[in-house]
């Protein structure tokens, strides 16, 4: 029984509670129809779902 390793708890967590959010850009050249330089993506980290939508600027009100 030396080989055996001992066990640990995982902790499990809910979907849609930790996600994972990363600005990037700017993306040059931006999107004509849009005008759109920037794109917020976000994941989630027990389903790894992602959701990922284009925006024209890096300020807080587009942000929020």
């Amino acid at each position: 029984r030396r080989d055996e390793m001992p066990l640990h708890h995982i902790p499990s967590t809910e979907p849609f509670k930790k996600w994972a959010i990363d600005f990037v850009g700017p993306i040059a050249p931006a999107t004509r129809r849009t005008g759109s330089g920037y794109v917020i993506t976000c994941m989630n980290y027990l389903t790894r779902s992602v959701e990922a939508a284009p925006t024209k600027d890096y300020t807080t009100t587009t942000i929020a």
